[in-house]
Order: structure tokens, then sequence, then C-alpha cells
């Protein structure tokens, strides 16, 4: 099975994206769960080299979302520790999120996670629909990819002023000649500023 990005060409990297995962399989006989999560790594991979701000962004929204979880995971504990009591424990975690709660008598402290665990909730919440909102757009049809891909690969060819031939130049080396025409064109218009 094909692992890395540059045992694949640019064509078959236009076949994942299409979902055709077999692209992978070298004729091997592959469970679809590990084609499909070798295909999610490779697109990563891909996007990582050709457009390094929309992977960052991408993965800073992750990271977020992580937090949020944690946050109220963490508020869940302290709401259990308040119900059994433990409010040394309580003050001190809090602490670690920069919660200041020194001059706050046990009764005010139970409200006080209380309030912070439902604004966490909220939050969390908040984000969930929000990304669902983004990621509500109607996914591209395989045409679509395909559309996509021929008239970036009519750009680069143009722009660059050579010809790539999607069945030959493999995916890795195609991501980094998007990475450095995108590289350019920022450089290009910084200069125009």
């Amino acid at each position: 099975m094909k692992s890395r990005l540059n045992e694949i060409t640019l064509a078959q990297l236009i076949e994942l994206l299409c979902g055709n995962y077999f692209v992978l399989s070298d004729g091997d006989e592959v469970k679809e769960s590990e084609l499909q999560e070798r295909a999610r790594s490779l697109i990563s991979s891909y996007r990582f080299i050709a457009d390094k701000p929309g992977m960052r962004a991408l993965i800073a929204d992750k990271e977020e979302s992580v937090k949020s979880k944690m946050k109220v995971f963490f508020l869940r504990i302290c709401n259990m520790l308040v119900l059994q009591e433990e409010f040394v424990d309580v003050r001190s975690l809090l602490s670690m999120i920069d919660e200041d709660v020194t001059g706050i008598d046990n009764d005010t402290l139970h409200d006080k996670v209380a309030e912070l665990l439902r604004y966490a909730i909220f939050e969390q919440q908040r984000d969930e629909e929000a990304h669902k909102k983004s990621e509500s757009g109607v996914k591209a049809s395989p045409d679509n990819i395909r559309s996509y891909y021929d008239s970036e690969i009519a750009f680069i060819m143009t722009y660059v002023k050579m010809n790539i031939d999607m069945h030959n130049i493999n995916a890795a080396v195609y991501a980094n000649i998007v990475n450095q025409v995108n590289a350019d064109i920022m450089n290009k218009r910084g200069a125009f500023r």
C-alpha cells in the first residue's frame, strides 16, 4: 500500500479527493478503513505542503475545539468536587485556570463553579454550531473536484510556464510547486502595496 505523498501521482491524489481510496492499494488486499485512514493522512500532507496557512488555521480550530471540551470536562470535575465539599481542591484547581476564588466563601464557590460550567457549556455549544454551519456547505462532487484541479493545473502551468502531466508528476512535487506559486504571488502582492 502506498503510504507517502511522493509515491502517488497527482492524478491519484485527485482520485483520493474524489473518494477512490483503492488507488493506494497496489493490488494488495487492504481493509477499506485502513485505506480511508491512509487517504486522510496523504490528503492532509498534501494540504499542509500546498496551503500551510490554511492547514495552520484548521489545526488552530481543532485545538480550540479540544480546549473547549477539556474546559467543560475540567469544570465538571470541579463541580463534582464541590458537591463532595472538597473546597480546597476546587480552589487549587480553579487557580490553575486563572480563576481567583480566594475571597469567596464555600457557598458562593459552589455557585461560581456552576456559573463557570454553564458558560463553558454554552461556549462549547456555540462553537460547535458555528463549526457545523461552516461545514454544512454542499460537499464537492467528484466532477467539481476534477474541474477545480483542471483549472488549478492550467493556472500553474501558465504561471510557471511548464507542462504538468498529472499522470507522471508525484503529488508531493506538485504540492511544493503550488506552495511556491502561492508564495510568489503573495510576495508580488506585498510589493504593490
